[in-house]
């Protein structure tokens, strides 16, 4: 039996950036004679978490229309993270924070094909996805989906949490 599973919810891009060392005695630039740095935008949130599911089942889930580093942040939240290398790999040195929509919600123009799924996985980081019922899959409306919910902060509010209270008490 294979299980239909889609994953949906906040979507966010995660910025790494790590430091490389001055170059002033074979480059002729300016700017790579002093402490630069080194940045790439990844694919966090929903798609991070698609991602790891990926790797043992066939999921259906959101797609990003652009590559990461073209989106804005009044599309999706922007993380930001300082990566060290401790000689066994690149670990997060220090979290620099979150950049989003000057006011209200992201946008969050995604691709989905939507179908109906077995069990729904929704990643809710309390980042305007569990306030956009019109970006919903159409599966939440069936009441004999499993539903797996990761919640962040403020926990069981919005309007994702109130439907999935309504209409999920058993799949929940």
């Amino acid at each position: 039996m294979t299980l239909n599973v889609t994953v949906t919810g906040d979507i966010t891009v995660d910025w790494i950036q790590w430091p490389v060392k001055e170059d002033a005695d074979v480059s002729r630039f300016n700017w790579k004679s002093h402490l630069g740095f080194k940045r790439k935008a990844l694919r966090g949130g929903a798609l991070l978490l698609a991602d790891m599911l990926s790797t043992s089942l066939r999921v259906n889930h959101l797609e990003l229309e652009v590559k990461p580093e073209n989106t804005d942040p009044s599309e999706f939240i922007h993380s930001f993270a300082e990566l060290e290398d401790s000689g066994k790999g690149y670990h997060v040195k220090r979290f620099l924070g979150y950049t989003g929509p000057e006011d209200g919600l992201p946008g969050m123009p995604f691709k989905f094909r939507d179908s109906e799924a077995d069990i729904l996985v929704i990643d809710d980081a309390g980042n305007g996805f569990r306030e956009m019922n019109d970006k919903w899959p159409s599966s939440l409306r069936n009441e004999e989906t499993l539903i797996v919910l990761k919640m962040s902060s403020p926990l069981f509010t919005g309007s994702l949490w109130r439907y999935l209270a309504d209409n999920h008490r058993e799949t929940l």
